[in-house]
């Protein structure tokens, strides 16, 4: 009984510090996430200091995360995400080249206006959800990588 009570202790230990994320990051499931909610960049300036941080844009897998970056970047208007039609006008994919399997678009998004909007944020101020926008717009963004 002992020998399994100590080793029951020790794999809980083991978990909660395995995939840890270092100072300034919170951890989100298997993630680390960096927000620069209130600073303002275009999104090509953005990947590039997300990238320079060993991370990206954050991708976005489910609802849940979608929730917890919504919550995490609570107070700002508009955040970068790591999804765009830049390379493929009208194909939406993320910063590592996969195809959305989850989305969470507002009415009538993507819309392209002007044939101009190919960058991905999220919109606070409408319950998490997406919209399409000029990736020159000046955005708070939020990093992510694996923990």
């Amino acid at each position: 009984m002992l020998t399994t009570v100590a080793l029951v202790s020790c794999m809980m230990f083991t978990s909660a510090f395995a995939g840890t994320c270092k100072d300034g990051w919170v951890k989100f499931d298997k993630n680390c996430y960096y927000g620069y909610v209130y600073a303002l960049y275009t999104y090509d300036e953005a990947r590039i200091i997300c990238v320079g941080m060993g991370g990206d844009l954050a991708i976005v897998d489910d609802a849940d995360e979608n929730m917890f970056l919504q919550q995490y970047t609570r107070g700002a208007y508009r955040i970068w995400i790591g999804l765009s039609d830049v390379a493929e006008e009208g194909k939406m994919v993320w910063v590592d080249n996969s195809e959305p399997s989850y989305t969470n678009w507002s009415n009538g998004e993507p819309s392209d206006t002007s044939g101009s909007e190919n960058c991905v944020h999220i919109w606070e101020n409408k319950d998490g959800q997406w919209n399409d926008s000029g990736c020159e717009n000046l955005r708070g963004f939020v990093c992510e990588k694996p923990s």
